[in-house]
């Protein structure tokens, strides 16, 4: 989400990159912040970067230290 921001408060934006199929990690924590108008992305209204990490949300994706499995999309592995 913060590249949204970042594109809105730059004047000469043309294009943002989103995921195609955002994961349900993504899902739930963007909740309805991401709004699209005519087709293009509507700005945010509210302040911060329009996610909400819930109890629920952290117990559901726990972070794992050494899982290398980004777990917004199950089986992704992030190796470094």
């Amino acid at each position: 989400m913060q590249n949204v921001h970042a594109a809105f408060a730059a004047p000469n934006t043309a294009v943002v990159e989103l995921p195609p199929d955002p994961g349900p990690l993504h899902t739930e924590i963007w909740g309805d912040s991401l709004r699209f108008h005519d087709g293009t992305l509507a700005p945010p209204d509210t302040p911060g970067l329009g996610v909400t990490l819930s109890e629920r949300v952290k117990e559901t994706y726990p972070f794992v230290p050494g899982a290398e499995e980004f777990s917004s999309v199950p089986g992704k592995m992030m190796r470094s």
